[in-house]
């Protein structure tokens, strides 16, 4: 399994095919997630730790960039978080559900439309420290 790098140039999986191609990733990222639980009892714990570690939860992130940075798509989160929601060991992981994914859950998804803007006041506040 290759993984893609977000945004470089050389690749042929840059963010406009993600934008295009969302759903597939999704599909996949959901299909790992099924793979996973369906046979979990079958997988040994260094298995489950590089398939959570190195591929599910990369994925996953992955996908929340898709939709909250390029995207920008409220109602896609929406629907991606609600599936997630059903595997609590990805759902309530720490490196999925960060700062930003935790306000956005809060905020029912109303925190992608103005987080550019508050980005760049935070980036203001920093560069005046």
């Amino acid at each position: 399994i290759y993984r893609y790098f977000i945004g470089r140039n050389d690749q042929s999986i840059n963010i406009q095919s993600y934008k295009k191609k969302f759903l597939q990733h999704e599909n996949v990222v959901m299909n790992l997630i099924n793979l996973y639980y369906n046979n979990e009892k079958q997988i040994t714990k260094l298995k489950k730790k590089y398939l959570l570690e190195k591929l599910i939860v990369p994925m996953i992130n992955a996908q929340y960039i898709i939709l909250c940075e390029y995207l920008k798509s409220r109602k896609e989160f929406i629907k991606f978080d609600n599936k997630i929601k059903k595997f609590p060991t990805f759902y309530n992981n720490p490196k999925v559900a960060n700062k930003f994914i935790t306000l956005t859950r809060i905020t029912n998804g109303m925190l992608i439309k103005i987080a550019p803007f508050l980005r760049g006041i935070y980036k203001k506040i920093k560069r005046g420290r």
